[in-house]
C-alpha cells in the first residue's frame, strides 16, 4: 500500500512526518481488520465473534482450535447448500464426524415393502473415540440445523475399526560348493590310427634321330 497524503507540498517537515506517521498506522490498522475476517489468521480470542458475524448458528467454544477454523473456514460452502443432504454432510465432516447420507429414493425397502418419502437416513461411522451421549447429541444437533426444515430423519451410530493390511513375500535360495585339492584321477589317451596310400608311376619316352 503507498503512502496516501492530503497535505500541500512543501509544508514543513514536521507536518509531513506526523502525516507519514498517521499513513503508516491506518496501513497497520487495515492489516490488522484485514486478519480479522480470515479464519487461519484470526486471533483465537476473536473467533467466535468471526463465527458470529457469518451468521454460524451452531459454535461450541468447547471445540478444538483447529474444528473452530475449519467450521468457519467452511462456513461459506454449508450456508450455500442449506437445506440439502450436502450441506449435513459437510457441516458434520466439519467436526471429523463421518457420514453416508441416502435420500429415501435410495434407501432400501422397509417391512411393507415401501419407501417413505420426505425422509432420508444418516449412517454416521466412528473410528478415533467411542459412541457417548454428547457425541449423540452434538450430531443430533447439527443434522437439525442444516437439514430441510421438512424433512424427518433415521440416524445410525456406527462404531468401526480400520486395519491396514500388509502382505509381503520373500525368496531365498543357496549354493553350497566344496572344492577338493587336485589330484591325478583316471587318464585316458586317445590314439588315431590313420590309413593313406599312394601310387607313383613312371613313363620313360626316348626320341631317335631321323635315318
Amino acid at each position: 500500500m503507498t503512502d496516501i497524503s492530503l497535505l500541500e507540498k512543501g509544508v514543513n517537515n514536521q507536518l509531513a512526518l506526523m502525516a507519514q506517521l498517521t499513513n503508516k498506522d491506518k496501513q497497520d490498522a487495515v492489516k490488522k481488520i484485514i486478519s480479522l475476517w480470515d479464519p487461519l489468521n484470526c486471533p483465537l480470542s476473536h473467533l467466535s465473534w468471526l463465527a458470529w458475524a457469518l451468521s454460524i448458528t451452531l459454535w461450541n467454544d468447547a471445540w478444538p482450535e483447529y474444528i473452530k477454523r475449519k467450521v468457519v473456514q467452511n462456513s461459506f460452502e454449508v450456508h450455500r447448500y442449506k437445506g440439502t443432504p450436502y450441506s449435513v454432510q459437510k457441516a458434520l465432516n466439519n467436526l471429523n464426524i463421518q457420514a453416508q447420507i441416502n435420500e429415501w429414493w435410495e434407501s432400501e425397502l422397509n417391512e411393507n415393502n415401501q419407501r417413505q418419502p420426505g425422509t432420508f437416513n444418516v449412517d454416521v461411522f466412528i473410528s478415533e473415540q467411542g459412541i457417548d451421549l454428547p457425541l449423540l447429541q452434538q450430531t443430533h444437533e447439527v443434522i437439525k440445523h442444516h437439514k430441510r426444515a421438512s424433512a424427518h430423519y433415521n440416524l445410525t451410530m456406527n462404531l468401526s475399526n480400520k486395519t491396514q493390511l500388509n502382505m509381503a513375500s520373500t525368496s531365498i535360495s543357496s549354493l553350497s560348493a566344496t572344492v577338493y585339492p587336485f589330484y591325478a584321477g583316471e587318464l585316458k589317451s586317445v590314439d588315431q590310427f590313420l590309413i593313406a596310400s599312394a601310387a607313383i608311376s613312371l613313363n620313360q619316352i626316348t626320341i631317335l634321330p631321323g635315318v
